[in-house]
C-alpha cells in the first residue's frame, strides 16, 4: 500500500480536539506507576491513539514495515514502526524501537523551498519536505531507545498534532492553493 493513498485533508477545528482529548488522557496515563517503553507494539501504539478517539487499523507498507492508519474524521496519518523486531503483516504484532508519524498533502501547487525551509527553521519538531510528485510531507521521529514513559508518549502525540496544525497554519498563510 502507498502511504499517500490514505493521506487526506486535516481540520484544524479536528486536531484541536485531539489535542484536547490528549490532555484528558495524559493525566489519567501518567496518575499511575509510570509504564516504561523501550520499545513499543504496533497494538500498544494503536491502542494508545485509540485513547484519544482515533480509529486505528494495523498494517505494513511497501517494504513490510509495520504501519497504523490513523483517522478521526477528516484527519488522516500513518504511524511507521521504525526499527522493528522483523516485518509485519497487518495481523502481527511487531515491537519497534523507533516510531515515525507521517502526514501528506495533495497541493495544487508545489511549495518552493524556501516556503519549506521557513516551516523548517520556524519549527523544530517535525519536517517538511515535498517529493517530485506534488505531495507535501510531515514528518514526526519518535525515538523510544533506552526507554521513555507512557506519559511522555502522549505527550509527543500532542507535539505531533501540534506541528500538524502549525503546518496547516502554514499552509494558510503561504503561496500554495489550499489542501484539495
Amino acid at each position: 500500500m502507498n502511504s499517500g493513498d490514505f493521506m487526506g485533508n486535516f481540520a484544524v477545528k479536528s486536531i484541536c480536539c485531539v489535542v484536547g482529548t490528549w490532555f484528558l488522557v495524559a493525566p489519567a496515563a501518567m496518575a499511575q506507576a509510570p509504564k516504561l517503553y523501550g520499545d513499543i507494539s504496533t497494538r500498544e501504539m494503536a491502542a494508545l491513539l485509540g485513547a484519544a478517539d482515533l480509529d486505528t487499523t494495523l498494517t505494513s507498507g511497501v517494504q513490510g514495515e509495520p504501519m497504523i492508519l490513523v483517522r478521526q474524521g477528516k484527519i488522516r496519518f500513518i504511524v511507521r514502526g521504525v526499527e522493528c523486531a522483523g516485518k509485519a503483516a497487518p495481523s502481527t504484532d511487531v515491537r519497534c524501537t523507533k516510531m515515525q508519524f507521517r502526514a501528506s498533502f495533495d497541493l495544487k501547487a508545489y511549495p518552493s523551498a524556501t516556503w519549506m525551509n521557513e516551516f523548517n527553521k520556524s519549527w523544530v519538531f517535525g519536517k517538511a519536505y515535498v517529493t517530485p510528485d506534488g505531495k507535501a510531507h510531515v514528518e514526526y521521529p519518535m525515538n523510544l531507545t533506552d526507554g521513555i514513559t507512557e506519559g511522555n508518549l502522549v505527550n509527543n502525540f500532542v507535539m505531533w498534532t501540534t506541528v500538524l496544525e502549525t503546518f496547516i497554519d502554514h499552509l494558510a498563510d503561504g503561496e500554495t492553493a489550499p489542501l484539495l
